[in-house]
């Protein structure tokens, strides 16, 4: 019987967890910029990422079941820890879903591919 969890999914949850502590502190104001500039793309792009990742997350779980938790944690802690789990993948799904469904209700279109162009002269 496992004691831990896998690397995929310890790779997962911290990848995550970086990202949404960056969006946290810096989402904001990436989305203070004028339409199609890169830092509001850059934003879009990381809350699609939180999705994905998050799907993901949520597969690999299904398919990876987690380890077992302590037997000496008594029946509601057992259950407090894994509605906790639970809120947490809701909330980081329902977060990003909302976004995108707001934005593209607003007739946003701040999701455009990143492009670098030189200056001539």
């Amino acid at each position: 019987m496992r004691t831990r969890y896998d690397s995929v999914a310890m790779s997962l949850h911290w990848i995550i967890a970086a990202l949404v502590i960056f969006m946290m502190f810096v989402g904001e104001e990436l989305m203070g910029e004028d339409e199609g500039a890169f830092l509001p793309s850059l934003h879009v792009s990381i809350g699609s990422a939180i999705l994905l990742l998050t799907v993901l997350r949520l597969a690999w779980r299904i398919l990876n079941p987690p380890p077992a938790l302590p037997a000496s944690m008594a029946g509601l802690e057992q259950f407090a820890a894994k509605a906790a789990h639970l809120a947490f993948y809701a909330l980081l799904a329902a977060r990003t879903t909302s976004s995108t469904v707001l934005m593209c209700c607003a007739g946003c279109s701040r999701f455009e591919p990143i492009v670098v162009s030189r200056k001539s002269g």
